[in-house]
C-alpha cells in the first residue's frame, strides 16, 4: 500500500510554519489596504452607470465537509476554495468592483456569505504567481458582500428568472440591465448549472430568452447585457439573434472556461476571463489611447479585440479558450461605446473600488508558471477522492514498483506494455506537463510521471493503462474516419486544438455551424462513447477533431449521416 509523506512530523512542522507566514502576510496586506482606503475620495467619483440595473447569479452550491462522493462530480465542500470556490471568487470580486454603482443591484446565490467565510476563512482572486486581491476574509467588514439575495438551491433558478423579468419590466425606458452569471455550463442542455452538477437544475438559453422577452413585452428593444463565465457559454452567443442582447461569454459553444491554476495553498483563485475583464476596465485610459480616443469611448468592437488579446497574454499556454461576443443592435451596437452599450464601469471608478481589496503577494514556489524554472513534476500529485480535485500540489505517494523490475516478471511485462501505451498517447495528445491546466489530462500527467519515475504502485499502473487504452482507441477511430472522409493525415491529430480551430474560423460562421452540426450528430449517435468509471473522464478531442475535419471539408451532419448509412438508420429506429 502507498503511504503519504504528509503525515510526518517534519511535514507538519513545515505546514505550521507556512501557516504562520501566511497569517503575517495577510495582516500586513490588511494594514496596507486600510491606510490606502482612507485616502480615497470616492464621493468625487463620477457616476457613469446611473441608469444600469445589475442582476447577478452565482449558480454553484456548497456541500457539507467530509461527505463521501455521491454520483458524478459530487464532492464534499463543493464550493470551497479547493473546488468550485473560483466561481465564488469571481462573484465576490465583481460585487466589490460594482459596489455603489447603478440604479439597483441584486446578487442571487444559495450560499450564505457569513457561513462561507466562517467555514473557509478567506478567498482570493488572481494569478497565484502575481499579486492577487483578497475578496473574502473572516473578520474584515470592508470585504462584506453587498445586495445579496440568498435563496434555497431548489428555488434559485426560478428566483433568478423572475427577478430578470421583473427588473426589465420595472425599469425606466432609458435604463439598461447588466446580467452577470457565474456557474458551471452544460454542453448538452445548452445552459447553466444551478447547484451541484450531478443533481442540479439547468438554466437554458430558452429559459433566458423567455424571461427577457416577458420583461420586454412593452419595450421590445430594451437593452440587456449578459456576462457569462461558464464553460460552453458561447451557446448563448450563437443564439444572439433570438436573445437580442449584448453578450460577453467566457468561451465558445464547445470549449471550457478555465480558472487560474492552483496556488501554493491548494486553492483556485477566480477565472482568467474575469481577470481579463478587470484589466480592461481598470486600464481603460491606456487602452483607449491606442485608438486615439478619450477614456470610456472605446467601441464595443474594440473592447472585444482587447479582451481577447488580454486573455491570451494572461494565460500563456496552448488551448486557452477564446471569449465570444455579440452586440445588441448588430453593426450599430458594435460601434457604440462599450460603457453606453453594456453599463460597465471603467477606469477610476473600478480602480477606486479595487483599492479597497487587500493585496496578497505572489507565491513563486508554485509549479505551473511558464516564467519560472521548470518544476519537479514527480512531486505533483492529484487526489481524486474528492471529485477529481487536487488536495495539495505537494502531496506524494511512494509505490512498490521500481524501474528495475525485470522484464520477465509480471510487473516488468506490465511496465513494458504501459510504456508503449504512454508513448503513443504522449504523441497523440502532444502531452506536456508544463501545460498541465487541461483538467482531462491532469490524472494522466500525474500517474504517467510517477510511473516513469518508478513510483507507481500496481493499482496506479493498472488504472493508467485502462485510461490510455480507451483514449488511444478513440484517437485511432477519429484519425481513421477523418482520413476516410477528408484524406486528412493522422499526424495532424496531435497538433489539433479546438480553441485554435475556432479562432482561425472565427469570421467563417458557416464553418462553425457545420462543425456544431456534425458534433451534435456525433454526440447523438455516441460514435465516441464516454468511458466507464475505471477508464477516466470523458475526452472530447477525438469527436471535435472529426467534426472540425469534416467542417473544413465543407461537410455537414447530413453528409456524415448519409456516409454512415445503415448503421445510423438502425440506431435512429432504436432511439
Amino acid at each position: 500500500m502507498a503511504e503519504r509523506k504528509g503525515s510526518s512530523k517534519s511535514s507538519l512542522h513545515i505546514a505550521r510554519r507556512r501557516s504562520r507566514a501566511d497569517s503575517t502576510v495577510l495582516n500586513e496586506a490588511l494594514q496596507t489596504t486600510a491606510q490606502r482606503v482612507t485616502s480615497i475620495e470616492t464621493e468625487q467619483l463620477p457616476e457613469i452607470t446611473e441608469h444600469t440595473h445589475v442582476l447577478a447569479l452565482l449558480g454553484v452550491e456548497d456541500t457539507p465537509s467530509g461527505q463521501d462522493t455521491i454520483g458524478h462530480k459530487y464532492y464534499a465542500d463543493a464550493a470551497g476554495p479547493e473546488n468550485d470556490g473560483w466561481f465564488v471568487a469571481d462573484f465576490a470580486l465583481l460585487n466589490h468592483l460594482f459596489h455603489g454603482l447603478g440604479k439597483s443591484q441584486k446578487w442571487l446565490t444559495c450560499i450564505n456569505d457569513v457561513e462561507y467565510v466562517d467555514k473557509y476563512s478567506r478567498l482570493s482572486h488572481g494569478n497565484p504567481h502575481r499579486e492577487r486581491r483578497l475578496v473574502l476574509c473572516k473578520g474584515q467588514s470592508q470585504l462584506k458582500l453587498n445586495n445579496l439575495v440568498i435563496c434555497e438551491t431548489k428555488l434559485l433558478r426560478e428566483s433568478f428568472l423572475k427577478a430578470l423579468t421583473n427588473t426589465i419590466q420595472d425599469a425606466a425606458p432609458n435604463d439598461s440591465v447588466l446580467v452577470l452569471c457565474f456557474a458551471h455550463g452544460d454542453r448538452d442542455a445548452h445552459g447553466l448549472v444551478i447547484g451541484v452538477p450531478s443533481r442540479g437544475s439547468r438554466l437554458t438559453v430558452d429559459d433566458m430568452h423567455e424571461a427577457i422577452q416577458s420583461g420586454r413585452a412593452a419595450k421590445p428593444s430594451f437593452p440587456v447585457t449578459l456576462f457569462l463565465t461558464s464553460c460552453f457559454s458561447g451557446q448563448f452567443t450563437l443564439e444572439r439573434h433570438r436573445l437580442e442582447s449584448t453578450i460577453l461569454a467566457a468561451t465558445t459553444a464547445v470549449n471550457v472556461s478555465r480558472s487560474w491554476h492552483r496556488s501554493a495553498s491548494g486553492q483556485f483563485a477566480g477565472s482568467i476571463y474575469v481577470s481579463g475583464l478587470l484589466k480592461n476596465l481598470s486600464e481603460d485610459e491606456i487602452k483607449s489611447q491606442q485608438y486615439d480616443k478619450l477614456p470610456g469611448a472605446r467601441h464595443f468592437h474594440e473592447l472585444k479585440i482587447d479582451m481577447k488579446a488580454t486573455i491570451k497574454a494572461l494565460y500563456q499556454r496552448r488551448g486557452i479558450s477564446i471569449p465570444t461576443f455579440a452586440a445588441q443592435g448588430g453593426a450599430a451596437g458594435w460601434l457604440q461605446s462599450y460603457p453606453d452599450l453594456t453599463g460597465l464601469a471603467y477606469g477610476e471608478i473600478i480602480r477606486a473600488n479595487l483599492a479597497r481589496l487587500p493585496i496578497l503577494p505572489p507565491n513563486p514556489e508554485n509549479s505551473a508558471d511558464p516564467g519560472l524554472p521548470e518544476p519537479d513534476y514527480s512531486e505533483y500529485r492529484i487526489d481524486f477522492s474528492t471529485g477529481n480535485r487536487a488536495a495539495s500540489i505537494n502531496d506524494t505517494q511512494v509505490g512498490s514498483i521500481t524501474v528495475d523490475a525485470p522484464p520477465s516478471s509480471a510487473q516488468g511485462a506490465m511496465r513494458g506494455e504501459l510504456l508503449g501505451q504512454l508513448d503513443l498517447y504522449t504523441h497523440l495528445s502532444d502531452l506536456d506537463p508544463r501545460a498541465a491546466a487541461r483538467s482531462d489530462e491532469i490524472e494522466i500527467i500525474n500517474l504517467g510521471t510517477k510511473f516513469r519515475n518508478g513510483k507507481a504502485c500496481v493499482y496506479e499502473m493498472d488504472r493508467l493503462g485502462r485510461i490510455l487504452a480507451y483514449r488511444n482507441l478513440q484517437a485511432s477511430f477519429a484519425m481513421d474516419w477523418a482520413k476516410d472522409f477528408t484524406s486528412k493525415p493522422p499526424s495532424e491529430f496531435a497538433k489539433f486544438d479546438v480553441g485554435n480551430w475556432e479562432e482561425e474560423n472565427e469570421e467563417d460562421e458557416s464553418a462553425v455551424k457545420r462543425m456544431l452540426d456534425v458534433d451534435k450528430l456525433i454526440t447523438t449517435l455516441q460514435l465516441f462513447p464516454p468511458p466507464p468509471a475505471h477508464q477516466g473522464v470523458p475526452w472530447t478531442k477525438p469527436e471535435l477533431y472529426l467534426a472540425c475535419a469534416l467542417a473544413d471539408k465543407g461537410l455537414s451532419g447530413a453528409d456524415l449521416r448519409e456516409a454512415l448509412g445503415p448503421a445510423v438508420k438502425c440506431q435512429s429506429i432504436g432511439q
